[in-house]
């Protein structure tokens, strides 16, 4: 019978081909359900994409998908028919089998168009967790919620243990895949019995969203929300907001899936009462130990808290009122009390244990956490922040060892006896920071601590600070970052050593009177963009993709890719193939007929689509787009459209003193570096 079957389309197949019409360079990709690349038998699959000639889509064209154990064609599990829509994208849903009609083993997905095909492989099965809820940000207990809710909540998250199969791909702009009947229509808020109009969210980016006070409250536990947790926390927000002193519940339906396919399984239900009170920022920041606020909607402002919005003090406890201190000369050490910690710890609105040093006179201060305290630091996942004046070490659970008595010090210590410094760069400060297990020394930690440092005296220009370290192994300072983020100089590590702040010096004979000047200053004192040499940068020079490519893999700080190039013209052991790779996996490039042209020079256009690509992939968003105000809109490609606008109302580009945009110009290497440092500039990078 599959045979029969596998020969029908096969022959449908050969009629649909002969009547496609004909299209210059079309491709076709495949995205399955969240992306990943393992399903479990019984599993709800999604399988969609977009069919497009060089970028424009390719509407009402028929698709032919396939789906069979690899190397065995004929023995398919699923096919389907389809068309694309008005914008190309087309997409199909059906459920693997059970059981033994799916052995394990790799299964390869084929998409085939009259045009063009592509190819997906995936495995089974996979050991996947099946979907569970696990809190909400109102706060409750397990027999129910034990406060009235602020009446001017207006923003609910319900949090799951894994990613839920309803969200917006940053692949396909106007696509959401999973946005079905078993997902959106899953949860419903009532007044009483009255369903009550809601917009149900899928949040993308914990680092980029002001919701749900990046924690829940689980079993009566508050929970800090960690940037892995993105996606699976959904958002509810009233349309017409919450009355008070009212009964309200929320029904979340047992068909909710999880992007593995599986579902929530048994519906669940919570009730909660609203108050009179008026709700407040709690302001005490999400995992990292920042306090990022309400987002601006443009993403352009990210850490802007809304104007006349409130914020809750943060409790910070002077060392005397934690503990025993001791004091040796210039050394002061801080034991902190186990009581008076567990008491401020189970304080479910303290989202962290703030230890305040500042009034001890010395020059090297310890704090030292009993094992109790870590326990119940890791039990509770708070955050220990420990400040000296305006120097402050933010520690994460993660950074903590279970059981284990540890201390944290700090010591500005005397630039003097260093005799290096780093290269073109003069040095401003030095601090040692050290860490110990059971007094044991620890120099890694599992999670990045962050580090905040005041600005030297006598810094001439603050954006050419940066952090090095001391390579002890080699003796050389190698760059760690650093931005200025609240008048102050921020960075993140995952080592203790010796560190030093230092202003970058370098410059190029032939910027002098450039306009970008500074802004090629900037990049360079952050160690993203190099001269040609060391007196030249040559600004009015073009760059290539491939050069492109791996600046903005630079500046992501992208995770490396699987082996194997996504290009047949970058040769594995090109300086760039990393890179591209890289910029591959994370989405920024795509190609064209599985060619990347890395040795071409890039255009201004194709700049804009990159820079806009990294700053959707690093977490931002722009709401509303602005039209071009370029005297050559009309030569800009339909291809790149979107992307111009979006880096226009960003501020990323202006344009031309003649009112140009030049889509088609090649870019030179300082508009790379401009446009560079306004893509960090905007996402905090």
């Amino acid at each position: 019978m599959k045979k029969v079957a596998s020969a029908i389309l096969a022959l449908w197949m050969t009629c649909f081909l002969l009547v496609q019409p004909v299209w210059a360079d079309p491709t076709v990709e495949i995205v399955t359900n969240g992306g990943i690349t393992a399903y479990s038998p019984g599993y709800v699959m999604v399988i969609s994409g977009k069919v497009a000639d060089e970028d424009l889509p390719m509407p009402n064209t028929d698709v032919f998908i396939q789906v069979y154990p690899e190397g065995k064609e004929n023995n398919v599990i699923f096919y389907s028919g389809t068309k694309t829509d008005s914008k190309g994208y087309y997409k199909a849903i059906f459920t693997l089998p059970s059981g033994s009609s799916l052995p394990d083993g790799k299964y390869k997905i084929a998409v085939n168009t009259a045009q063009a095909s592509a190819e997906q492989l995936f495995s089974v099965p996979l050991a996947a967790q099946g979907l569970e809820y696990m809190g909400s940000s109102i706060k409750g207990a397990e027999n129910g919620f034990v406060e009235p809710v602020p009446v001017d909540t207006d923003q609910i998250a319900l949090v799951f243990n894994s990613n839920v199969n309803f969200f917006y791909n940053k692949n396909y702009p106007d696509f959401v895949i999973g946005k079905n009947d078993n997902n959106e229509d899953s949860i419903k808020l009532f007044k009483g019995n009255t369903p009550v109009a809601v917009d149900v969210n899928l949040i993308d980016s914990i680092a980029n969203s002001p919701a749900v006070d990046l924690s829940y409250y689980q079993k009566g536990s508050q929970i800090v929300l960690q940037e892995t947790d993105s996606k699976k926390v959904i958002l509810l927000s009233p349309e017409s907001g919450l009355e008070p002193n009212t009964e309200y519940r929320i029904f979340i339906s047992k068909d909710l899936c999880s992007n593995n396919g599986s579902k929530l399984g048994q519906d669940v239900t919570l009730s909660f009462k609203t108050g009179e009170s008026k709700a407040v920022n709690p302001g005490s920041g999400g995992p990292s130990g920042d306090n990022p606020g309400p987002a601006d909607p443009s993403g352009n402002n990210p850490g802007a808290p809304e104007p006349g919005t409130p914020a809750v003090p943060e409790k910070v406890v002077p060392a005397p009122d934690l503990g025993n201190i001791v004091k040796d000369n210039d050394t002061v050490t801080l034991d902190v009390d186990v009581k008076k910690a567990t008491d401020i710890l189970k304080d479910i609105g303290e989202a962290s244990l703030v230890i305040d040093v500042s009034q001890e006179a010395g020059k090297d201060k310890t704090v030292s956490l009993p094992a109790e305290v870590v326990n119940l630091l890791k039990q509770m996942n708070k955050l220990t922040i420990i400040r000296d004046g305006e120097l402050s070490l933010t520690i994460p659970p993660e950074a903590l060892i279970q059981g284990k008595k540890m201390t944290f010090s700090s010591l500005q210590v005397s630039g003097e006896a260093l005799t290096t410094s780093p290269a073109a760069a003069r040095q401003k400060a030095v601090y040692s920071f050290s860490a110990s297990s059971d007094g044991v020394p620890l120099h890694n930690f599992n999670k990045e601590i962050r580090v905040t440092l005041p600005i030297p005296a006598g810094t001439a220009d603050r954006d050419k600070l940066g952090v090095y370290y001391l390579n002890e192994a080699s003796g050389q300072w190698e760059y760690v970052g650093g931005r200025i983020k609240e008048g102050k100089l921020t960075f993140a590590t995952s080592h203790f050593s010796t560190f030093m702040v230092a202003e970058s010096e370098k410059t190029f004979a032939d910027i002098q009177s450039h306009w970008a000047k500074k802004e090629i200053e900037v990049m360079v004192a952050r160690h993203v963009i190099k001269g040609i040499n060391e007196t030249s940068f040559a600004p009015k020079s073009n760059i290539t993709r491939a050069e492109f490519a791996s600046l903005l893999s630079r500046v992501l700080n992208l995770a490396d890719a699987d082996a194997g190039n996504a290009f047949k013209d970058v040769a594995a052991g090109a300086w760039y193939a990393s890179d591209v790779n890289k910029a591959v996996k994370a989405g920024i490039i795509k190609g064209s007929d599985g060619r990347f042209r890395p040795s071409d020079k890039i255009s201004r256009q194709e700049m804009a689509v990159m820079i806009d690509r990294a700053y959707t992939y690093a977490g931002g968003k722009v709401s509303t787009l602005s039209n071009t105000a370029f005297t050559d809109n009309e030569r800009i490609g339909a291809w790149a459209s979107d992307a111009v606008k979006s880096v226009y109302t960003l501020g990323i580009i202006k344009g031309r003193p003649n009112g140009s945009f030049g889509p088609a110009d090649n870019a030179s290497r300082a508009e790379g570096a401009v446009m560079l440092k306004s893509l960090m500039d905007k996402r905090g990078l």
